[in-house]
């Protein structure tokens, strides 16, 4: 490889003429093999759904209905402290439209038993196209599990004012 010094600036090489191209077009592969790779990371880590308008938040005005909302499981052991119980309270359903921005490890509503209702009433008539639901990533899990974690979920809509 040449080395020369232009005006007092000396990069750390040029390249031939004859190799440039084929060089160029393995790094231009390599570079959109990367830009693909970081954006699989970043849809797994931002969903398109999250850039949004997100009109189920208690900021926009939205609300749990608690008749129609199923119980929240009630933890029957307590945490310790030096050997003395300290109770817990539950999360309750509305940590679901407050808008937390990092899910953490037992700040979720969990509900009792094997399935559950969450009914949200929004402020004022929208027009739906996303609808997302979070949970905390294996690896975040103290556990290093996410058994609990819903699997499957439905959206029903009522049009009661």
């Amino acid at each position: 490889m040449d080395t020369t010094t232009v005006m007092g600036y000396r990069p750390f090489h040029t390249e031939r003429p004859e190799s440039g191209c084929k060089d160029k077009e393995k790094l231009s592969k390599e570079l959109h093999e990367e830009l693909l790779s970081l954006k699989k990371k970043l849809d797994y880590l931002l969903p398109s759904a999250d850039l949004l308008p997100n009109f189920a938040l208690e900021s926009q005005g939205a609300r749990i209905l608690h008749q129609m909302t199923s119980d929240t499981y009630q933890r029957v052991e307590a945490c310790r402290w030096f050997g003395l119980p300290i109770w817990r309270p539950a999360v309750g359903p509305k940590i679901v439209i407050q808008g937390k921005s990092h899910l953490l490890p037992g700040q979720c509503w969990a509900f009792a038993g094997s399935q559950g209702h969450l009914s949200i009433a929004l402020s004022h008539k929208v027009s739906i196209s996303h609808v997302s639901m979070g949970h905390i990533p294996k690896m975040v899990s103290p556990t290093g599990s996410i058994s609990s974690a819903p699997r499957e979920f439905s959206v029903y809509v009522s049009h009661a004012s």
